[in-house]
């Protein structure tokens, strides 16, 4: 049986615990990250994320994002679509994409991830840098994501350019900081230059449906707390009940309902993690009006009571796994 790894199971792989820190997003209102990745200075984080404890929940940033599943699959689903990534399997995020990542299949998913702003490789908006390569990148509406894996060609030395980053991320030696920058230079190259990573062009009914869902989400998300149904979603984009339903199920995959049930547990999930209400006012407050349905909704989800979950979780804030000392 595999131990789930924890807190010392990082130290005992010689992981630099101060330099690659667990996964933990903030949003906004509109799903908006709001953590800093790095610093002004230096522009990118490393994360580890254990998917079977704590998915990521829906969110977005203006960095780039890349990841390299380390055990197990992981399921990333965006507005353009689904896909799943195994083991040693990795995955490029645009900048401004609205994703979600959640453990496959329970099995015990890891991903390693590093967030950068594009101007860690690009630098001032002037440079060749980034009018040749960053800018086309990274404002391709062709372009939400790249699946990388070892059996296409230049994938292989993108994944590799993503294991050196962290690696040197990991250890922290003397002038890390360029051997991380041209890591991520490489990777940026040859995603600019490799034609062959570009999905089909979205016709201008998906480009239509996109823009409605993101509309349709960001309605959910101010009024989450309050009762809603399908007709307010639908009317937000002035459309009609039958089209919110077809462009969600498109889009992303679920219902509107289901999508708002998601969205209240993974807010209940926040609150229970990091406050002091009492579980009744936290299901009030994310929008379940009925405790016992709020109870049943949320251990479907997690496996636990909220209860459980906030003894899981709560007393555990440092943001490492249950465990940790």
């Amino acid at each position: 049986m595999i131990k789930e790894p924890g807190f010392n199971d990082l130290q005992d792989r010689g992981v630099n615990v101060m330099a690659v820190l667990p996964g933990n997003s903030i949003v906004d209102g509109q799903r908006k990250e709001l953590v800093e990745h790095g610093s002004v200075r230096f522009p990118v984080a490393c994360y580890y994320s254990f998917l079977a404890e704590k998915e990521v929940p829906w969110h977005w940033h203006e960095a780039l994002e890349v990841l390299i599943v380390e055990r197990g699959a992981a399921e990333i689903v965006l507005n353009t679509g689904s896909l799943t990534a195994k083991a040693g399997e990795g995955v490029f995020i645009n900048a401004e994409e609205l994703h979600f990542i959640r453990d496959w299949d329970v099995s015990d998913g890891i991903l390693h991830t590093i967030v950068f702003h594009p101007r860690l490789v690009g630098g001032g908006m002037e440079s060749v840098f980034w009018q040749k390569y960053l800018d086309p990148l990274v404002h391709n509406p062709l372009l939400p994501y790249v699946y990388l894996d070892r059996s296409k060609g230049w994938h292989g030395s993108a994944l590799d350019a993503i294991a050196a980053a962290w690696e040197s991320c990991r250890l922290e030696e003397t002038g890390y900081e360029f051997d991380v920058r041209a890591s991520l230079s490489r990777l940026v190259f040859a995603l600019a230059e490799d034609a062959r990573c570009l999905p089909a062009p979205p016709s201008e009914k998906n480009i239509r449906d996109d823009a409605r869902v993101k509309t349709m989400l960001r309605y959910i998300h101010k009024h989450y707390q309050e009762e809603i149904a399908i007709a307010q979603i639908a009317g937000s984009a002035m459309i009609s009940k039958s089209e919110c339903l077809r462009c969600f199920g498109n889009t992303i995959g679920v219902s509107p309902m289901q999508y708002v049930k998601q969205f209240r547990l993974q807010k209940a999930a926040e609150l229970l993690e990091s406050g002091s209400q009492k579980i009744g006012d936290i299901g009030a407050e994310c929008g379940f009006m009925d405790m016992s349905y709020f109870a049943k909704a949320f251990r479907e989800w997690k496996g636990c009571t909220p209860g459980s979950y906030r003894k899981k979780w709560g007393e555990t804030h440092s943001g490492f796994p249950p465990g940790a000392p």
